[in-house]
């Protein structure tokens, strides 16, 4: 390993899972990470893990990812955020950012919700309440892949969707959903942030479509983006083995600069 050579333990790669999401929605690509780096893959409150939040903010997301982080004596780490994975990531680096070398947002933006957005989601939020969480889980797993994962992966989607809604509770969707449409834009911080972000998007993606991305990497100078080619919401299925080089190389990159700091302090 070629980090050996400057520390007795591997990189730590922290994931966060999105809305509706847990452990299971990096299973394509988990293997591999865990070959380069010690990977902790954390469930989120009402997502997984049976903890609560004290308010519906992606600050009080960032809180809980911190004290986890803390008891199993993280200082520091390269975090990834697949969608609300990545606004809590966000919210995470403004309050904890000293412990991160790095940030990748995974079909993710640093944008906040737009009036139509919000609007979206308060829609969702009555939806919800009306009618359960199975048919809103459901809509957010089936519609968001590509259209040729759609036509060819109809199972694995059912199977993807099931897990989703077996660990969705409605009361942990409606604080999420409150808590993303209430989110403050993060571009404004990541401008003066020095530590190195990734945007890794789906060609395909109309969730977070990936020109959106682009607008945001024009405004920054310590972020680049990788775009995956036939790829929707979660590029960890549709485009495992891009995904994972993105990542792998993103860490090493963070780590080779945090080694390169140290030198000159």
């Amino acid at each position: 390993m070629e980090f050996e050579k400057f520390t007795c333990q591997k990189p730590v790669l922290v994931l966060l899972p999105g809305f509706c999401e847990a452990g299971f929605i990096w299973e394509p690509v988990m293997d591999a990470l865990e070959h380069y780096f010690q990977v902790i893959s954390l469930d989120l409150p009402g997502f997984g893990s049976e903890a609560c939040i004290w308010k519906a903010s992606v600050q009080a997301y960032a809180c809980f990812v911190r004290e986890e982080l803390v008891q199993r004596d993280i200082h520091q780490c390269v975090m990834v955020g697949h969608s609300m994975g990545g606004y809590i990531a966000l919210a995470y680096a403004k309050l904890f950012g000293d412990t991160l070398l790095g940030l990748g947002l995974f079909h993710s933006t640093s944008f906040s919700d737009s009036e139509k957005k919000q609007k979206e989601r308060e829609k969702m939020i009555s939806f919800l309440q009306k009618f359960g969480n199975h048919r809103l889980v459901h809509a957010q797993f089936a519609h968001r892949f590509s259209k040729q994962f759609q036509t060819t992966q109809k199972e694995l989607i059912q199977k993807i969707s099931k897990k989703a809604w077996e660990i969705s509770g409605e009361e942990a969707m409606v604080t999420a959903l409150q808590a993303m449409a209430e989110r403050e834009e993060s571009l404004t911080f990541l401008k003066s942030w020095s530590r190195p972000v990734m945007y890794l998007s789906g060609k395909e993606d109309r969730a977070v479509p990936w020109q959106r991305n682009q607008e945001e990497i024009l405004q920054l100078t310590t972020a680049h983006m990788v775009i995956l080619e036939q790829s929707g919401h979660f590029g960890m299925w549709e485009a495992p083995e891009k995904s994972v080089r993105a990542i792998v190389g993103f860490v090493k990159c963070c780590y080779r600069k945090e080694q390169q700091r140290q030198r000159v302090t």
